[in-house]
């Protein structure tokens, strides 16, 4: 087959027609689209941005509340830790100490970890086991009292002490707190 052969074929059977035309309604419709799902993306972003942002407020709130009362606990603990009387918190039942401040350490010559496994009547020769109920008793119907008493320190030498006490309901568990 001759060129010219090939060119009359390809011709009538051939027919390419290129197109330099653009169909603005499927690029409008297109554009259009990707308008609305960029603008709905923008939108969820912008509604989650704003929630996120509401929770951050929040809970830099709640976490300032916290470390204010973290700084009020701190430094109760530490007025106590250092208070110039002896203070004792104990179980009203057992008598047995929940906390001790260093004063109360000093007096009766213990340790703070020694004197937290004592009880009261470790170291107070009149509030003694058999006599626990009675008291216990008395300063509940009281609420508070103002009592003399004899400690006795480590070394066993003794001495006398005045000490008030009031009777405390925490978490439905009673305490006495004595200075």
């Amino acid at each position: 087959i001759t060129e010219s052969e090939k060119e009359i074929i390809k011709e009538k059977w051939v027919d390419i027609r290129f197109q330099k035309q653009i169909d603005w309604e499927w690029v409008i419709g297109i554009g259009l689209a990707i308008v609305l799902i960029a603008g709905s993306i923008v939108m969820v972003i912008l509604i989650w941005n704003r929630r996120l942002s509401r929770d951050v407020v929040k809970r830099k709130l709640a976490e300032d509340a916290v470390k204010a009362v973290n700084r009020e606990l701190t430094f109760t603990k530490f007025a106590f830790d250092n208070a110039p009387d002896a203070i004792e918190w104990l179980h009203s039942e057992s008598a047995d100490m929940v906390y001790v401040n260093k004063e109360a350490g000093k007096m009766l010559g213990y340790s703070r970890e020694e004197l937290m496994k004592l009880a009261v009547f470790d170291f107070d020769p009149v509030f003694h086991q058999d006599a626990w109920p009675g008291f216990r008793k008395e300063l509940r119907q009281q609420g508070q009292m103002t009592f003399e008493s004899i400690w006795q320190r480590k070394d066993g030498s003794r001495f006398p002490v005045e000490i008030s006490a009031r009777s405390l309901n925490y978490e439905g568990t009673e305490y006495f707190l004595a200075f």
